[in-house]
């Protein structure tokens, strides 16, 4: 006989504070894949702002309420994040279940753009990267996606096969910020 343990992507790593660097994994209970049928964007975005308070954001933003949020993943793609369930939408939109294919890492420290810019290569400073702005680039050579929620608080996500490496790039360039003379 064996026994199955539930473990997360990134195994017993987080929550961890390292500095003033607050590091914790953020698993929203659904993430869906919504891509709109043939005419349907303008129906899919009327069912979402009904049903989660949210509609279709535009490129390169993020719409949220509650625990709800939902970006553009490619064209005429989006990824939906919730407590519940979104395949009632199949009428108007190809409606795909990726709670399991993602890690998210909630990050949440002052010096938040110096740790990132340690990861990735883009300007993430608040001028030209505000509060829920959405980013698909790469970090520590993984593809991710880059939520910025506030001014000090960033969502890293990357497919969960590569989750622990994430971690460890994560926790090393929180290291070496906070290691870094004041």
């Amino acid at each position: 006989m064996f026994r199955l343990d539930a473990t997360t992507a990134c195994g017993d790593t987080f929550p961890t504070k390292i500095g003033d660097c607050q590091l914790s994994l953020s698993e929203p209970r659904y993430i869906t894949s919504l891509a709109p049928r043939a005419g349907q964007k303008q129906a899919l975005s009327r069912m979402l702002d009904d049903d989660y308070g949210i509609g279709l954001p535009d490129w390169g933003k993020l719409h949220a309420r509650d625990s709800n949020f939902i970006c553009p993943f490619g064209h005429a793609h989006y990824f939906l994040f919730g407590e519940r369930s979104a395949m009632h939408l199949d009428g108007v939109a190809h409606v795909t279940d990726q709670s399991s294919a993602w890690a998210t890492i909630a990050m949440d420290s002052p010096q938040i753009v110096d740790i990132l810019a340690r990861l990735a290569p883009v300007d993430l400073n608040t001028a030209v990267f505000p509060a829920n702005t959405v980013a698909q680039t790469e970090a520590a050579r993984i593809h991710t996606l880059l939520f910025r929620i506030s001014t000090t608080e960033f969502r890293v996500m990357a497919p969960r096969s590569m989750a622990k490496a994430l971690a460890a790039a994560v926790i090393r360039a929180a290291h070496d910020v906070s290691k870094r003379p004041d």
